[in-house]
């Protein structure tokens, strides 16, 4: 398998790569991030609200590359959260899609830490590292393997090595990651586009190796497709028992079933976010209505009040951050 991935949401992303994917028939993966959009750096600019909402039309995966593109091992555990957090909060209100659908993370420059992968952890399903490996069944979905195509990199970009990775992809029956910027038509300002010539001719190169194009999450569940936890390294312990609780399939579901439990919470407070707003001490009774939905479906409040776990429930963002603090 093969994920096209890209990154920030420059504007080269809609105007080029995705009808260049459409022509294939083939999906991709666009990390984007909600404080750029609309917007230019260097001269380039960024996909417009409209356009990354055509993206999701033209059938491709939606992904979080955090609100403000920081690097997030140097933001304290509460702001770390926030910038994945909120990202998801602006996509889906910004794309009129399901949070629950932005089901994967990367992190800005691929950096990443332990904090990192226990705040991602609560809120998606795979998150896409720095790593440059194939991904196989022992593959972390936390610490997914990339490749980053640089138009600056002689040998990332050369026909040859492409070849190998792809091949080594088919034969290892592994799934290579490879990460775009923007693809641009005429000279290249920043050494992580690529040209309208050379995308294509990557593009070419993976339809001749005959690898199956898939979405960063369809891969993670197809590198694991036909396993069960106890035949699956990943899932699996030293001896090959499956490990307690069933491995990281069982956790991937029970993820799963929270945050559909938890889009009950989100529809339910949007609506009565919508007939308590403006009203006095509107703050107070949504608070206490949270308390009471909540725990209908199971959850206790007090995580929410520290920022921990429950703060993935958003009626309202600006009311949130009250809340938090």
């Amino acid at each position: 398998m093969v994920s096209i991935t890209f990154d920030d949401g420059w504007i080269g992303q809609a105007t080029f790569a995705s009808p260049m994917l459409a022509e294939r028939g083939w999906p991709g993966t666009f990390y984007l991030v909600p404080d750029w959009l609309g917007g230019e750096k260097s001269g380039e600019k960024f996909l417009t609200i409209e356009q990354a909402k055509q993206l999701i039309v033209a059938g491709h995966e939606i992904g979080n590359h955090t609100e403000h593109h920081q690097t997030l091992t140097r933001l304290k555990p509460r702001r770390m959260y926030k910038e994945m957090d909120l990202a998801q909060v602006h996509l889906s209100e910004w794309l009129s899609i399901s949070r629950d659908s932005i089901l994967s993370l990367a992190s800005p420059h691929g950096t990443f830490d332990k904090r990192v992968l226990t705040n991602a952890k609560k809120l998606f399903e795979s998150h896409r590292s720095g790593k440059t490996v194939l991904n196989t069944p022992d593959t972390d979905p936390f610490v997914l393997g990339a490749f980053l195509i640089e138009n600056d990199n002689k040998r990332i970009r050369s026909p040859e090595w492409l070849g190998n990775l792809l091949q080594r992809a088919a034969d290892e029956r592994s799934w290579a990651v490879l990460v775009f910027h923007n693809i641009v038509d005429g000279p290249v300002r920043r050494g992580t586009s690529e040209t309208l010539r050379d995308f294509e001719r990557t593009l070419d190169q993976i339809q001749e190796s005959g690898l199956e194009v898939v979405t960063v999450s369809e891969g993670v569940e197809g590198i694991h497709a036909g396993n069960t936890p106890a035949d699956c390294a990943a899932c699996s312990g030293a001896d090959g028992s499956a490990q307690e609780g069933g491995g990281r399939h069982v956790a991937q579901r029970t993820r799963r079933s929270r945050r559909e439990s938890l889009a009950k919470v989100d529809q339910r407070l949007l609506e009565l976010f919508g007939k308590l707003r403006g009203r006095p001490n509107h703050t107070a009774a949504f608070t206490r209505h949270l308390v009471f939905e909540a725990r209908e479906l199971g959850f206790e409040f007090f995580p929410f009040l520290f920022g921990v776990e429950l703060c993935q429930v958003h009626a309202h963002a600006d009311l949130v951050t009250q809340l938090r603090q």
